[in-house]
Order: structure tokens, then C-alpha cells, then sequence
């Protein structure tokens, strides 16, 4: 009986082994500090980074955005005190902020919220990783609105004509006699005009439906990253040079609110 039990004991540690097998601990080092490691340990971080991207499903290049870090992590024990260390890096994401926000307030939502994949630690190998980083490519730069409802446009509005193209050329056969006027030719007829017609009825009011649920989302984005955006445009799109003021003068006093600097200055230049 103790031997079938320690058979079975086996069997279930080599199916799923203890996490106590894989829990390892070093020696303490000269400072008495003991590193612990684990196969489950890791950190996330977030942090707000610079620089000049292309987001995926962002309308607007970033010079701001947000990165997501995923690290394996060691635990440090010096005594009654543990703190983290960050091992291997295994995935970093960017999202813009407007992303960010969604994300973190509209959970369970459809497939989940857009990001950019910047390295997984499973890429390697891949002909597209950056030679030096071994970082993913960039996405490409977003394709302007207006682009994009032309496109559709111009679709649709070519399948409306290519219907109305093969009306006109049942009626022109009908009225130079190369077809005569039967009961079949009629239906045939009758069946262009419908289709010509259910296609000008279906296909405009789809893309003017697809134009404004896009203007929509575009509209919640830019009033998310409107704040990063203004901070991040240039003098020249605002419209106006902003002039950089130095602390302790009037100028400064003025656009700050401290009348007492601006009214000495104005008494002092009487």
C-alpha cells in the first residue's frame, strides 16, 4: 500500500511539479542579501516616454505616448526587508494616452484595445526585427481621414456606375434594335434599374454611417490626447509665437496673476 502511495506521489510531481521545485535561493552575498527566483516572478511598469512614433490605430504621430514593460523579476531579501529586481525583459508595448485610458476604463470591450508591440522576447530569428535592438518594426504613418473616406467613396460610387453602365447599354440595344423589346428583355430591364437603384439607396447612406461612427471615434481620441497634443504642438500651429518669459519681471508678473511687480514697474517708469 505505501509503495502504491509513493508511486502515485510520484506520478502527480511529474505531471505538476511543486512550485517548490523550481523556487531557488542563493547563498547570502557579502551585504547578507539572499536573491530568490521563480518562474511565476516578474513586474510590470508603466511609464510616459518621448520621441517621435507612429501608433497602431492612432491617427497622429506621437511625440509623448505611453509604454508598458513586462520584466521576469528576482526577489531580494535583506532580512525583514524584500525588494524587486528586473531580470530579462519579455514585452514592451506602446499605446498612445487616449489608448491608455481606454484600456484601463473599458475593460472586456470586443477584442481588447489597440497597442503597438515594440519587443517580445520570442522574436528572435524573425527577419523584421531591428539589427541592433531586436526590436519590431515601427507601424506605418496613419492614413489621413479624408483618404480614406475618398477611397470608400470612390468604391462605391464605381459600383453605382457600373450598374448604371450596363442600364445604359440595355437601353441603347433596345432603342438602336440590336435587341428587340420582349418580355424577357423587359424583365432583364426592370432588373437593372432596381439594382442600379438598391445600390444608390445601400451604398451611400453606408458610407456617410462608416464616415461619421469614424469621425466619432476620431473626435473621443483627439478630445483624450488634445492636452498631450497642445503641449506637444508648435508655436506656429497655434497660431501665435509664445514668447518665454523670465521669472521677476513685469512680463512674468502679468501672466502670472502678481500685480504688485507689474504696478512697481508702472511707477517706477513714471
Amino acid at each position: 500500500m505505501e509503495r502504491i502511495q509513493e508511486e502515485l506521489k510520484r506520478d502527480r510531481e511529474t505531471i505538476i511539479p511543486p512550485t517548490e521545485k523550481w523556487l531557488t535561493r542563493t547563498a547570502p552575498n557579502q551585504n547578507g542579501w539572499v536573491t530568490e527566483s521563480h518562474p511565476s516572478y516578474g513586474t510590470i511598469g508603466v511609464h510616459r516616454v518621448s520621441g517621435d512614433s507612429s501608433l497602431f490605430q492612432s491617427d497622429v504621430k506621437h511625440m509623448h505616448y505611453i509604454c508598458l514593460e513586462i520584466h521576469e523579476a528576482n526577489k531580494v531579501i535583506d532580512g525583514t526587508h524584500e525588494f524587486l529586481h528586473n531580470g530579462n525583459t519579455l514585452c514592451t508595448v506602446e499605446m498612445s494616452e487616449a489608448q491608455f485610458s481606454q484600456m484601463i476604463t473599458q475593460p472586456n470591450m470586443g477584442s481588447g484595445t489597440p497597442c503597438t508591440i515594440h519587443y517580445s522576447a520570442g522574436d528572435k530569428g524573425q527577419p523584421w526585427l531591428h539589427p541592433k535592438f531586436g526590436t519590431r518594426p515601427e507601424p506605418p504613418d496613419p492614413e489621413s481621414f479624408n483618404i480614406k473616406y475618398d477611397k470608400e467613396t470612390a468604391y462605391r460610387a464605381k459600383i453605382i456606375t457600373d450598374n448604371l453602365v450596363s442600364l445604359q447599354k440595355t437601353l441603347g440595344d433596345l432603342v438602336s434594335g440590336l435587341t428587340k423589346p420582349n418580355k424577357g428583355t423587359l424583365k432583364e430591364l426592370l432588373a437593372a434599374v432596381e439594382s442600379a437603384r438598391m445600390q444608390i439607396e445601400q451604398n451611400i447612406p453606408y458610407v456617410q454611417k462608416c464616415a461619421a461612427e469614424e469621425l466619432e471615434k476620431k473626435v473621443g481620441a483627439a478630445v483624450a490626447d488634445a492636452p498631450v497634443l497642445a503641449l506637444e504642438a508648435p508655436a506656429s500651429v497655434v497660431g501665435a509665437e509664445v514668447p518665454r518669459l523670465t521669472s521677476g519681471t513685469p512680463e512674468w508678473a502679468a501672466a502670472n496673476g502678481d500685480p504688485g511687480l507689474a504696478d512697481t514697474s508702472e511707477e517706477g517708469d513714471q
